[in-house]
């Protein structure tokens, strides 16, 4: 699957080709800043018109973590 997603440290578009997150996950590195970041776009937590909603979204900050029903990264 190709996954295209804004990175919130650079907001720089990436783009991952043939992407497998249930190899890969939902933690990729950005190709611009090369900082971690969600693959929020792949998770499934949109709205019908493919618009991320905070009321589908479980994403918090726990002690340096970025942390979510996906994954757990901490933040540089």
């Amino acid at each position: 699957m190709e996954v295209v997603d804004i990175c919130p440290h650079c907001d720089a578009e990436n783009v991952f080709e043939d992407w497998d997150t249930e190899k890969q996950g939902f933690v990729a590195k950005c190709k611009t800043c090369g900082r971690k970041m969600m693959l929020c776009d792949a998770c499934g937590k949109c709205d019908e018109n493919g618009d991320w909603h905070r009321d589908f979204c479980d994403w918090h900050m726990e002690e340096g973590y970025s942390v979510c029903h996906k994954g757990r990264y901490k933040e540089d």
